[in-house]
């Protein structure tokens, strides 16, 4: 049997830490969310360590005991304390979550108890989906990776040692390497699968499962392991303090982590290096051994803090919200692990099994009665309501799509919709991002009531660019822009009005542009400026007259949410930028605009109709926007006319 190495507890730490820094937004830790694979690796090095140890020690164990003796450990060690931050969690969730929230909350209970909360997230990743932010037991798709990887592992290893011994190294080995290259393939096709799923992930926890079986000889000089060690740790700090949101990760950047995890605990099995007793000091050990509840305990809290405060936390408040997490981890370490890890609590196997059975019905029956009642809408007042109404569910932002009368590319739903006045030609083509699908009613309102028609092209999450393509994005924006050229010129439209957020695509999302990628502000607006000026001298090059539309201001966070939890808690929530912000935020798309060889026909501008000093989120009691930034449905009434003011000479133009 493995002996206590303090070191991997050392190691727990060095992963857990950076990951709550990480989650709370503390500089300098942009990475931290690699602390999970690191926690991967561990896993899978300390689990298949104590199999292979019963495997060795009882040649005559039966699959049944065998199986019974693993689960018995799991449900100890992962359990009680699950279940106790979800009992606490759903509680506060009822206080303080709003109906959608309530509802989707109540799919991630069930989810989190079948230990499937990785798949519903997967689901939940698209570009309409909630933001993570709002959903309070997101971190515990890491846990459900585990324990699916923990169904099918324990019967691989005993059948491997006891039909093919002589091969379970090696098949363990060509399992890793076979993960491996599905996540290195799979990270710039399917990102969200290549997060979430287990398959892509199993080579992490392998990678530890090769190192239990010995699977490389052992290391007898002292300078080596510890410079082994050292490289480790260099690696695993290199990733936590150099990767960030752009990086393309899992993948390939997995391997830093990864192999800095597996050199310190490969030195360290069977002579220690100073590595070794730097991390199994007493601060860094006892940190390790909260590390599980810490990991549990700190996203939900998190979550709620922010969901209280209306806005983001600042500094102070995130280290007081970290602060609460590790005396609630050390709560839950001495309080609720360490005695069912004792084996003394619910001693009998049949009695662990029927608490456990009966407390995942419990819970689950409460997440689908959230479920079925659509989150209690009935707990907010009128007002609330009202605003609420303004938002529009994930579901229903994707059904808009369904509208296009033909494919850009098969693959995609994204193509032309027709708008304005259907028995009239076509001549008229809006382009945008999601915002352009969100203005969809203010211009096609504004296009009948002239006897005009056109379409409306909108591809979330691209911007109308010409000629670019956005880093690691689910769809071949560069692709789609070249397909939306070509329907333009092979459908004889005479006029675009290009519709987009530009927010992201300056200050956010990586692109590439004619083989240069954006790597920061700089790089990101030179990538935009140029591509927008080749756009415009495309449309020349065409013949094709063109309109600006400049971007609406949006807020700091989901307003129909946050405004309407603001009404249930009886707090103001000022989530508004400034007209000063959004002018500075809007001063690059100026330059861009000023600086073209080819000039726009007509330029809209929505900033007197939303800003006076600030930029208003809520007029007349209705949002202004169904999320942080996409116009609703009365906005959308409110722009109309303001609109059509603005492109009266362009649409009338010959």
């Amino acid at each position: 049997m493995q002996k206590y190495r303090p070191d991997i507890d050392g190691l727990r730490a060095i992963a857990v830490i950076p990951v709550v820094l990480f989650h709370a937004g503390i500089p300098g830790f942009s990475g931290g969310y690699v602390g999970v694979d690191v926690f991967f690796v561990i896993s899978g090095y300390l689990i298949t360590s104590i199999l292979y140890g019963e495997l060795e020690n009882r040649k005559d164990i039966t699959f049944s005991s065998y199986i019974l003796r693993f689960y018995e450990r799991r449900i100890r060690r992962i359990l009680p304390a699950l279940f106790a931050m979800m009992i606490l969690s759903t509680f506060v969730a009822c206080l303080i979550l709003m109906p959608t929230e309530l509802h989707e909350y109540g799919r991630s209970v069930v989810a989190t108890i079948l230990f499937g909360s990785n798949f519903l997230f997967w689901r939940e990743a698209g570009y309409f989906n909630t933001a993570s932010e709002s959903k309070p037991l997101l971190h515990t798709w890491s846990l459900a990776v585990e324990e699916q990887f923990y169904i099918v592992f324990p019967i691989i290893l005993l059948l491997g040692y006891r039909f093919a011994p002589k091969y379970l190294r090696s098949a363990i080995a060509v399992g890793t390497l076979g993960s491996l290259a599905l996540s290195v393939f799979a990270q710039n096709r399917w990102p969200e699968a290549n997060f979430f799923l287990p398959l892509p992930r199993a080579w992490e926890l392998l990678l530890g499962s090769l190192l239990a079986l010995y699977s490389l000889p052992a290391i007898t000089s002292p300078t080596l392991r510890n410079g082994l060690a050292s490289l480790g740790l260099v690696a695993i700090c290199s990733s936590i303090f150099l990767y960030d949101h752009s990086t393309t990760f899992p993948g390939a950047t997995a391997l830093l982590p990864t192999l800095g995890t597996a050199a310190i605990i490969y030195a360290g099995m069977h002579h220690t290096s100073a590595i070794q007793r730097a991390l199994g000091c007493r601060s860094l050990v006892f940190f390790g051994l909260i590390s599980y509840s810490l990991y549990l305990w700190h996203w939900p809290v998190l979550v709620f803090s922010r969901m209280y405060a209306l806005r983001d936390l600042t500094y102070v408040e995130s280290a007081c919200v970290v602060a609460l997490s590790v005396a609630l981890a050390i709560f839950s370490w001495k309080f609720i692990e360490a005695p069912f890890r004792n084996k003394s609590t619910l001693a009998s196997k049949q009695k662990l099994f029927s608490v456990t059975f009966g407390s995942m019905t419990a819970i689950g029956f409460v997440g689908i009665v959230f479920v079925l009642s659509s989150g209690f809408p009935q707990r907010l007042p009128p007002e609330g309501k009202t605003i609420l109404a303004d938002a529009v569910e994930p579901a229903k932002r994707a059904e808009k799509y369904e509208c296009a009368t033909t494919r850009l590319i098969e693959a995609q739903p994204y193509g032309p919709c027709a708008i304005g006045n259907k028995n009239a030609p076509s001549t008229i083509a809006v382009w945008g991002d999601s915002h352009a699908m969100a203005l969809t009613a203010t211009f096609d309102s504004l296009l009948y009531d002239k006897g005009l028609a056109g379409v409306l092209i909108s591809v979330p999450g691209c911007p109308p660019v010409v000629g670019i393509d956005r880093v690691s994005w689910v769809v071949s924006c560069r692709q789609m822009s070249d397909q939306v050229l070509e329907y333009l010129q092979s459908n004889n439209i005479r006029k675009v009005i290009v519709v987009g957020r530009w927010s992201y695509a300056l200050h956010e999302d990586n692109t590439t542009f004619e083989g240069n990628t954006s790597y920061d502000d700089e790089t990101r607006n030179r990538n935009i400026r140029e591509g927008l000026h080749h756009t415009f001298r495309t449309f020349a090059d065409n013949d094709i007259q063109f309109a600006f539309m400049m971007p609406v201001p949006g807020a700091k966070e989901d307003v129909p949410q946050t405004i309407a939890r603001s009404i249930l808690l009886g707090r103001p929530a000022h989530i508004e930028y400034s007209r000063e912000d959004y002018q500075a935020e809007l001063r690059p798309l100026d330059d861009i605009l000023d600086s073209s060889p080819v000039h726009a026909n007509a330029i809209i501008s929505v900033t007197d109709l939303l800003c006076t000093d600030i930029c208003k989120v809520t007029r007349d009691g209705r949002s202004l926007y169904f999320d942080s930034n996409h116009p609703s449905a009365y906005m959308n009434q409110l722009l109309t006319p303001v609109v059509e003011e603005q492109l009266g000479l362009f649409l009338n133009r010959q």
